[in-house]
């Protein structure tokens, strides 16, 4: 897995990949990690480490956290491309934003997953997306203008419309 999301990193780095098509992208994945792992309904004994992983702090512990989200939906493609997203996203972190406090509220998250809750545990994982798109941003890297607005949902973006086509292709060759 590592090996082929740093392959699939290298090519959005070749292809110039925008902050915000790596927001699009994260808000549509890191939803679908949330909804799949809520289907999954684990228990505290399993969504135990997100609290873990709050507490570390920092970037490195907010991705950690997204990364055990895709690790509970149990979901191969989304566990790759987590792995994919995360080391993008330390591409445009500025050295600053590595003592950051993590955006993600661990036990919403973890209730949310507990209660098979899947709009809320995606909506946990999601919230602090805007505001780690604008610590991002003060990386210096360039920024893409944004995509039109159509009420704030993945779908609405062309990375999420991609995302989800890519998802449907290979859970129909799953089966």
């Amino acid at each position: 897995r590592d090996a082929v999301a740093l392959e699939l990193a290298d090519f959005f780095r070749m292809v110039g990949l925008s902050l915000r098509q790596l927001m699009d992208a994260r808000e549509a994945v890191d939803a679908a990690a949330a909804r799949l792992a809520a289907e999954r309904r684990p228990g505290a004994t399993e969504t135990s480490r997100l609290a873990a992983l709050e507490a570390g702090g920092g970037l490195a512990g907010e991705l950690a956290l997204r990364n055990e989200c895709a690790r509970l939906s149990e979901d191969p493609a989304i566990a790759l491309f987590v792995a994919c997203l995360n080391r993008l996203t330390l591409d445009f972190a500025p050295p600053a934003l590595a003592a950051r406090a993590g955006s993600t509220n661990a036990a919403q998250l973890a209730d949310a997953l507990a209660r098979g809750d899947g709009d809320a545990a995606a909506a946990a994982v999601c919230a602090g997306l805007p505001e780690l798109e604008a610590a991002l941003a003060s990386g210096g890297r360039p920024v893409a203008p944004p995509c039109p607005d159509a009420g704030g949902s993945a779908a609405a973006h062309r990375s999420g419309e991609v995302v989800a086509a890519l998802m449907g292709d290979l859970r129909n060759e799953g089966e």
